[in-house]
């Protein structure tokens, strides 16, 4: 493995950390969550998805590892592998910052 792949490999990896915490936690869509959180109750499956990295990253990193392979060069049979890792490492460094990951609605 060349050191470009590598490079994308751990960027990609990265990425699918970054829009995994910006689904789960950050402050600029705290609006959507809390509709969907209102409309659908604290204790639904989607409220459990949205404030769980593991179940996101899953997600991101399964539907844009195809690409990042295609971009690559690499086999497409790599696509569940490198989906999978991704989404571990995700999953891993976001019990890093566990305590942002609360999503708290206030009374209106």
């Amino acid at each position: 493995m060349d050191g470009l792949t590598l490079l994308v490999l751990t960027l990609y990896v990265l990425a699918v950390m970054r829009v995994t915490r910006l689904i789960n936690a950050d402050t600029i869509l705290d609006t959507p969550r809390i509709w969907l959180l209102r409309k659908f109750g604290p204790e639904s499956t989607l409220a459990y998805f949205m404030s769980c990295p593991w179940c996101v990253s899953i997600w991101v990193a399964g539907a844009t590892a195809p690409f990042v392979l295609h971009q690559l060069g690499l086999a497409l049979w790599i696509w569940p592998i490198l989906g999978l890792a991704a989404s571990h490492l995700t999953g891993l460094a976001a019990q890093l910052d566990a305590d942002d990951l609360e999503i708290e609605i206030e009374d209106a």
